[in-house]
């Protein structure tokens, strides 16, 4: 049986081997949400302003005799031993991708982001969701949604921390690095490109979309 990405990653594989992947990045509101629904089928939910707070890792497996749903935490390396314990714990199962909005919501707490509970939390968490759908997807794929680059925010350490996710997943050999940018943009002046051509000199682990 296959073992899903999900697991490598949880139990921190990754940390260790670079495990392929497709990231999609790009500014905030770009429509790295829509291309990625596109991609996945999986309708994350949107809203005004900051929508995308922490890395979402989407594993999608293709078999046709079996229809799950999971979500699962993965902590990042910053994390006590305490805290991934707990986040190992964390699992969610769902029928229907109706109940996403609530499973983001909680993992978001779990993961101690800014919200109107807690209006002093960090904006951005370095953990990542992991979401594994087996079904007939058609696909043995992993996604990764990012932050989307802010060049402006009320606390500075916002955009350092973006920065920093951005590079951590893009400085990957096994990335390919799905750039999205608005149709009206010129690509030159786009960050998600220059940060790009930074980590993939040659272009030849980069792709473009333009929205």
């Amino acid at each position: 049986m296959a073992i899903p990405f999900t697991l490598f990653r949880a139990l921190g594989v990754g940390d260790h081997i670079a495990l392929p992947q497709l990231v999609v990045c790009g500014d905030q509101s770009a429509g790295k949400s829509s291309v990625l629904e596109g991609i996945s089928g999986c309708p994350f939910p949107r809203q005004d302003g900051l929508c995308t707070r922490f890395p979402a890792e989407i594993v999608l497996l293709h078999d046709s005799s079996i229809n799950r749903k999971a979500a699962s935490l993965i902590s990042s390396p910053s994390r006590t031993p305490q805290e991934r314990q707990h986040f190992a714990a964390f699992r969610r199962e769902f029928a229907s991708f109706d109940e996403l909005p609530g499973t983001i919501q909680e993992a978001s707490s779990l993961m101690g982001v800014r919200s109107s509970q807690a209006p002093n939390a960090p904006a951005f968490a370095a953990d990542a969701l992991g979401l594994e759908v087996v079904g007939n997807t058609g696909l043995h794929l992993t996604l990764v949604d990012l932050p989307g680059l802010i060049s402006v925010s009320e606390d500075p350490n916002d955009i350092d921390m973006v920065k920093t996710l951005v590079n951590t997943y893009l400085k990957s050999s096994r990335t390919i690095i799905l750039a999205v940018i608005p149709a009206s943009s010129d690509a030159e002046t786009q960050a998600i490109i220059k940060r790009a051509r930074r980590f993939d000199k040659e272009g030849l682990r980069t792709i473009g979309k333009r929205c």
